[in-house]
Parts: structure tokens; sequence; C-alpha cells
């Protein structure tokens, strides 16, 4: 018996206040009932701009504590729904501010948060300095590679910089992650960063793991940047792309994916079974 689940990616154009972005994810959310998604992931840091391209010392603006309005607002409007939700955002907790998301079940319950462990400081053109700041702002997170129970499905987050990362994802597969949402703000730089590496590092993280890999995106054009959208899910039977947005806005990607699929990559090609944990001690020296 097969077990179909219908889940989306939930693109978001560049970005507007805070509210707007609310309101924006609330929109889609509305979408997304009318279609009967049963789950429905955002971009990275969803209810701002990607502020890290900024070197500047007034950011405290753009963190909010998990206790916030516009989190309770996508929460409670993705209750009634009854439609299980991924929202990234900038968490500040305490002194400590962190890229995270959290992840609500259709009951509009918080079953899990992720704060992103790996921050990059990035250097992609030799013609220009950094263009990404995250370390001058994110703390990495401390919450491990936590695997959501959403009793239709079990999921995990990877954000971003960490699609490049296979270790995070090979973590979440091992511990019953069948769907990896990697929330992306992800801007076109020459031929460092492009849709097609977007694509190659998704698919592949499918591939290896045997699981689904939803890359959600930002597009559009916002401050100076070009963001490059292209959302996709990515099947684990052959890392073959089932849905993509080819939307240069706001847009919601839906797709109905048979979770049995996962039984079967794993059955043709064995990855889990064929590991040899004793001989990795160099990965973590």
């Amino acid at each position: 018996m097969s077990r179909t689940i219908r889940i989306a990616a939930g693109q978001l154009g560049p970005s507007g206040t805070k509210q707007e972005n609310a309101n924006r994810i609330c929109a889609l959310l509305n979408r997304a009932s009318e279609a009967d998604v049963q789950l429905v992931g955002f971009p990275e840091l969803s209810l701002t701009p990607y502020f890290c391209v900024e070197n500047t010392r007034d950011y405290e603006h753009y963190f909010e504590p998990l206790d916030n309005p516009y989190l309770k607002q996508i929460l409670q409007l993705a209750k009634n729904l009854g439609i299980a939700v991924i929202v990234p955002f900038g968490e500040v907790d305490g002194i400590r501010f962190f890229n995270s998301c959290v992840v609500a079940n259709r009951q509009g319950t918080i079953v899990g948060r992720y704060r992103k462990i790996h921050i990059p400081g990035a250097f992609p053109l030799p013609t220009r300095g950094a263009l990404v700041f995250e370390k001058l702002y994110f703390t990495p997170g401390d919450l491990g590679y936590p695997v959501m129970d959403l009793g239709f499905t079990k999921v995990g987050v990877q954000i971003c910089y960490e699609r490049n990362f296979p270790e995070g994802y090979r973590i979440l597969a091992l511990q019953g992650a069948e769907i990896i949402y990697t929330p992306t703000n992800l801007m076109r730089i020459g031929n460092v960063w492009t849709p097609d590496t977007w694509e190659l590092m998704l698919r592949a993280r499918a591939y290896e793991n045997g699981c689904f890999v939803v890359g959600v995106n930002k597009c559009g054009h916002e401050g100076d940047l070009d963001y490059v959208g292209n959302s996709l899910i990515a099947n684990p039977i052959d890392g073959s792309v089932i849905a993509r947005s080819c939307a240069e806005t706001d847009d919601l990607l839906i797709a109905d994916i048979d979770l049995d699929d996962i039984i079967e990559a794993r059955k043709r090609l064995p990855f889990m079974r064929d590991r040899q944990p004793l001989t990795y001690g160099p990965l973590v020296r």
C-alpha cells in the first residue's frame, strides 16, 4: 500500500516588512489549503530580507524571540487550516542570535525547532570582498539534528549553506527523516553560486540518503542581488526532480510524493546497510 502525501514549497519573492511577509506566507497557506496540501515549508529567514549581505552593527531588529506575533499569526492559520508548516526566521534567545526555523504539526503544536549549525562567511568573487557575513550575526546552532514527527511523516531541516555538507543530511536520514527541507536564500553570483549547483547538491542529497529533499528558495531581485528561486523537490530513487518552480515571485510548488519510494530506493541501493562507520574516524578529527 502506497503512503502518498501532498507537500509544498512556499517560495517567496523579495522581502517586505515582517508583517507583509507574514501576510504573504498566510496567503500561500490559504492556497495550500485549497489544494489539500498537508505540509508546507518556506525559505530561510522568511520574515526578513536576507540581511546577511550587510556589514552593520544595526541588526537586532531583524530578529524575534520564538514567542512573536508574526509566527503566532502563521501558526494559528496553519492550525485552522490543518496544515503542518516549517517556518524559518531570525531568532533571538537571550543574548544569542540564531538562523532558526520551527516545525509545527497539523494541530498547530510546535513539535521541533532547528538552528543552523554551519554558518558561512564567503568570498565568492575575487573582485569583491566578503558577500556573506552570517558569521557576524549568528551563533552556530545548539539543538543538534532533530527529526520532527508530524504523525503522517518525519521531517528534518538543513538550512541553505548546509546543502554543501552531506553529514547533516546523513544524520537525519539515519535517524528516520523521510523528508528533509532545505530553506534557502541563494543568489546568483557569477559562476560560483548558480541554479546548477543548487540543483546538483539537492539531487545528490536525496539520492545518497534515499529520502525526499525539498529545496525552497527566495526568488527575484532584492537589494542589488538576484535570487535563484528554482524551488524543487527531489526523489529518493534516482535523485530526479519531480517538481520545480519557474516563478520569479511568490509561488506554491506542490507535489504528491509516495513515502514508500524511500523503501524502494533503499532496496535498490542499500547505502545505509553498506556504510562502514568504524572507518570514518578521519571525518571527525
